[in-house]
């Protein structure tokens, strides 16, 4: 999370350490030989602004949704890429009387830092209630057009205000995964509690609004599920908030890598 402008790039960020996680890369494709076609492949879903078939970003977002979608090209081990492209589905939601809003430039954007790409959840907060899970904030929900497996991805950016002053900034970033599919996460950064389940948040410890993200302090690494996975959601909100200011919040997806049967 962060208070700076919405459209507003930190100077810097880091790449969280995670496999990337997931905008699917679309390369050029070939037909596939029929090896490749029972194979096991690999892709990726890059968050950049050159890389052929990245993370896009549809027409028409709004306060309350916004959406994206990119083509993944799965390859083998010897450079063999399969003839049907992967879609991945991005689709963000507010959820309904809560007192947010979703920063229409900027929410389920995409932007390259340093060479690298990530997806970003932006959204205002006003108001005064302590934020409960699955009440307030955001949903991300994420689906695959066919089932993958060994899918690997990082969060970054977890932050929190401690509200000094009249409108000093009042939040505590904080998220959670939901799928049908078993998640694990690696390592969390300093900065970061929780175990990412609706009953335990990952959420941001310390008051490190004025610190830069992503860091690997304010970072999860290595998420994974072993699959199959069709698709899973992240409910983004804060653990606390004040009335009558715009504060401004923003988590870090980092890229996607996983495996898919052509």
């Amino acid at each position: 999370m962060s208070h700076h402008a919405p459209s507003e790039l930190p100077s810097r960020r880091r790449l969280l350490s995670a496999t990337a996680w997931s905008a699917p890369v679309v390369v050029a494709a070939a037909a596939a030989p029929a090896a490749v076609a029972s194979a096991a492949l690999t892709g990726r879903v890059l968050f950049d602004t050159t890389s052929a078939g990245r993370y896009v970003r549809a027409a028409g977002a709004t306060a309350t949704s916004a959406s994206g979608t990119a083509n993944v090209v799965l390859t083998g081990g010897g450079g063999a890429a399969c003839a049907s492209r992967l879609l991945v589905s991005f689709s963000s939601q507010l959820v309904p009387g809560t007192g947010y809003e979703l920063i229409t430039a900027s929410n389920l954007t995409a932007r390259a830092v340093n060479g690298s790409g990530y997806l970003q959840l932006q959204q205002y907060l006003r108001s005064d209630a302590a934020q409960a899970p699955g009440v307030r904030g955001q949903t991300l929900t994420v689906t695959f057009a066919r089932p993958v497996r060994n899918l690997s991805f990082g969060l970054g950016g977890f932050t929190s205000g401690n509200g000094v002053g009249a409108t000093g900034i009042l939040f505590t970033d904080a998220a959670y995964l939901t799928s049908a599919s078993t998640f694990t996460s690696g390592a969390r950064g300093a900065d970061v509690l929780g175990d990412g389940t609706s009953a335990a948040p990952w959420y941001a410890r310390r008051f490190n609004v004025t610190d830069v993200p992503v860091t690997d302090a304010d970072t999860v690494t290595n998420i994974r599920s072993a699959g199959p996975v069709s698709s899973f959601t992240l409910q983004y909100y804060s653990l606390t908030a004040r009335a009558s200011t715009t504060d401004f919040q923003g988590l870090f997806l980092s890229s996607m890598s996983f495996s898919a049967a052509c």
